[in-house]
């Protein structure tokens, strides 16, 4: 996670490519309790979520990393996986360096974009999932 590119988002607003994917993918997206409730428990509200949402297609973070990595307001708990089709929309990737542990606990709110990896889904959800996705706990 120390070596990566420069960063191609500012605040949310996105300089990477669009991308239209050319075949089915699977991406993720992390969630916790707190902010994810409704998703950790039925995983077809995922397709509810309105776009753009932000995924990334690394599944192995530790929960650490991705509170880092991700900026999340919260240590994630669970990982949702979507299967995106053909023809999804989406922009990035993005790159922006981890957060420290004390930018994580003392920026709650800069929800942002993080570690190399992470795509905005510009398409809704509930067109573009081959599936309702799968919730699965981080160990």
């Amino acid at each position: 996670m120390d070596f990566q590119p420069a960063n191609l988002f500012i605040r949310g607003v996105s300089l990477g490519p669009l991308v239209k994917l050319a075949k089915p993918m699977t991406f993720f997206k992390y969630l916790n309790i707190r902010y994810h409730r409704a998703i950790v428990e039925d995983a077809s509200r995922a397709s509810l979520l309105p776009p753009p949402q932000y995924v990334t297609n690394y599944r192995y973070y530790e929960p650490l990393e991705v509170l880092r990595a991700l900026a999340l307001p919260e240590r994630p708990t669970h990982v949702l996986e979507l299967d995106l089709v053909t023809g999804t929309e989406l922009q990035g990737p993005a790159f922006i360096n981890p957060l420290s542990p004390y930018s994580v606990t003392s920026l709650r709110s800069e929800h942002r974009f993080g570690n190399g990896i992470e795509f905005w889904i510009l398409t809704p959800l509930s067109t573009c999932l081959a599936n309702s996705g799968r919730v699965t706990a981080l160990a």
